[in-house]
């Protein structure tokens, strides 16, 4: 299977927001602070189509994996990569970032970026294991210590 990229106006938010929420609800009790996918909503996710990229798999007709994207300050920016938990271990999360990886150098970009929360080792080794490297610490506001790691991905 392979990522697709579609018109915003070729899926249902509401898909979209079951699948995102879905993926993320394993990330409850293990963040702090929690997770802004536990409040998002279909108009939300109705913004993020009409202003940025997005990438999916589909099983059956139906999402089983997506990442959006976004241009930022010279790299492709990605985030709420999702896979369904029943698609996990398909390889769908590396199929989602070499779909973005190539579109960010078809736009003349160099990186790839993206956040991961300091809590969630599992998904810092994957994506070291892809090529991405550390680059920066943050924190939320009104947090004393870093709550989030934010990685690169050079492409060549």
């Amino acid at each position: 299977m392979n990522a697709t990229f579609k018109a915003p106006e070729d899926y249902d938010a509401a898909v979209l927001l079951d699948l995102i929420r879905e993926a993320f609800v394993e990330q409850n009790g293990r963040i702090d602070p929690p997770s802004s996918m536990n409040t998002l909503r279909i108009s939300d996710i109705e913004t993020h189509l009409a202003n940025e990229m997005i990438f999916v798999i589909e099983e059956g007709g139906t999402p089983a994996a997506c990442l959006f994207g976004t241009r930022k300050q010279g790299a492709l920016y990605v985030g709420k990569l999702s896979v369904r938990l029943a698609a996990r271990g398909s390889g769908h999360a590396k199929r989602l970032i070499a779909a973005a990886e190539i579109e960010a150098f078809a736009m003349g970009l160099r990186y790839l970026t993206l956040i991961v929360r300091r809590e969630l080792t599992e998904n810092h080794a994957f994506f070291q294991h892809l090529g991405f490297e550390k680059f920066a610490e943050a924190r939320h506001d009104g947090y004393d210590t870093v709550t989030e790691f934010h990685f690169r991905k050079v492409l060549l």
